[in-house]
C-alpha cells in the first residue's frame, strides 16, 4: 500500500518556480530545491522525477498561473480585435507579480538560458506553453478577418509576430516597473499589429 501524499502539489511547484527565478536552471541545483520546498530528496523525486523534469512542471504551472489568464479577451468573439490585443497585453503585465518581477519571467528567462534549451525536454515543453497563445490568436484574427478587422491572407505572419510581441513584453516588464509606460508600450505595439493585420497581400 503506498504512501499518502503530505504535500501540497502546488505550494511545492510555488517554491521551486521561486528557486529556478532566482536562480535560473543551471543556477538550481536538486538540494537547493530540496531546500526551498521542504521535501527530502527522495520525496521529491518520486513526485516530480529529477530537476529537467521538475523545472518542465514549473514552467507549465508557471504559464497557467501567470500567462494563460491572459487569453480571455482574445477568445471572446464579442471583443474587437484591437481591444483583444490590448487587453491580453495588458493582462500580461498586470498578472506578474511586482515583488517577484526582479527575477523577470521563468518563460523567457529560458529563453535566454540557451543551456536549459539544450535539453529537449525543456525546449519541448517551452513550445508547447506558446501553442495555446498560438490558437488564441489565430482564432481571434480569424473572427476579426470576418468582421473586416484584419485581411485573412495575414493571419499566419501576424499570430508569429504576436508571439514575439508576448515575449518582448514580458522581457520589458523585468525592466520596467511603471504601468503607465508599460501600457505605452503595448498601444504601439497594438497599432503596429492593426497595420500589419490590415495589410492586403499583392
Amino acid at each position: 500500500m503506498g504512501r499518502t501524499k503530505t504535500f501540497d502539489t502546488n505550494k511545492v511547484l510555488e517554491s521551486a518556480t521561486s528557486t529556478f527565478l532566482e536562480r535560473g536552471f543551471d543556477g538550481t541545483s536538486y538540494e537547493d530545491l530540496t531546500r526551498s520546498v521542504g521535501l527530502g530528496r527522495a520525496s521529491l523525486y518520486n513526485a516530480f522525477g529529477d530537476k529537467e523534469a521538475l523545472f518542465c512542471q514549473c514552467l507549465e504551472y508557471f504559464a497557467k498561473k501567470e500567462l494563460y489568464t491572459a487569453m480571455e479577451l482574445l477568445l471572446d468573439p464579442n471583443t474587437s480585435l484591437r481591444d483583444a490585443i490590448r487587453g491580453s497585453f495588458i493582462s500580461l503585465v498586470a498578472s506578474s507579480d511586482p515583488k517577484k518581477r526582479q527575477w523577470g519571467c521563468l518563460f523567457v528567462n529560458t529563453l535566454f538560458e540557451s543551456t536549459a534549451l539544450r535539453h529537449k525536454k525543456i525546449k519541448s515543453t517551452v513550445t508547447g506553453i506558446l501553442d495555446p497563445f498560438r490558437n488564441a490568436f489565430y482564432d481571434c484574427l480569424f473572427r476579426a478577418s470576418k468582421r473586416g478587422e484584419a485581411s485573412e491572407g495575414k493571419i499566419d505572419e501576424v499570430v508569429e509576430y504576436l508571439i514575439f510581441c508576448l515575449g518582448g513584453l514580458r522581457w520589458y516588464a523585468r525592466l520596467e516597473s511603471s504601468l503607465p509606460k508599460l501600457v505605452q508600450r503595448i498601444d504601439q505595439a497594438t497599432e503596429s499589429t492593426l497595420q500589419l493585420a490590415q495589410k492586403k497581400n499583392i
